[in-house]
């Protein structure tokens, strides 16, 4: 009845208006997930930084270790050890703020918004919190390792001459 009149419709059944809806949130998830691939590649980055960093202004104790007889691999081992227990901190530290914080504040702050009716069951669950924290530590497995690799290659002669 509306075909060639000046306001067209468009007819749709409530199943195929459903389906619409459910597609347009598909390309949310994507975008969601984009995003989160973005931010951890970033920090992956800013924490082999920081390691980097952290092993650089260690050459001379590199050095003076390789000098009182511990082995290269000795040294890789403890390079690694360090990143993962910061990466184990920060991923605990995270996950019990998250669970006990953030998501509790959100919950009593966004029921005084229009968005209350959206955060009646929002919650995190068990395995998101797991999935965070193996994330953080991979993080600081996969940052620590090249860091870890250039110090244990580290020639004593180079690391004691060299003066910070």
């Amino acid at each position: 009845m509306f075909e060639n009149s000046d306001a067209p419709t468009k007819t749709l059944t409530e199943k195929q208006f459903q389906l619409q809806f459910m597609e347009m949130m598909g390309n949310v998830k994507l975008l969601v997930r984009s995003i989160s691939l973005i931010i951890l590649f970033s920090l992956t980055l800013i924490v082999a930084n920081t390691v980097a960093m952290s092993v650089r202004e260690r050459v001379t104790e590199i050095a003076v270790l390789r000098v009182l007889g511990f082995r290269r691999s000795q040294i890789l081992v403890f390079i690694l050890s360090e990143s993962v227990l910061m990466a184990l901190a920060g991923g605990m530290l995270g996950v019990l703020l998250a669970n006990y914080f953030f998501v509790p504040l959100i919950l009593k702050f966004g029921a005084k918004t229009a968005m209350a009716g959206f955060l009646i069951n929002f919650r995190v669950s068990q395995e998101t919190l797991l999935m965070a924290f193996v994330i953080s530590v991979g993080v600081g497995v996969f940052a620590g390792f090249v860091p870890a690799i250039r110090s244990s290659r580290i020639k004593i002669v180079d690391g004691l001459r060299q003066v910070v």
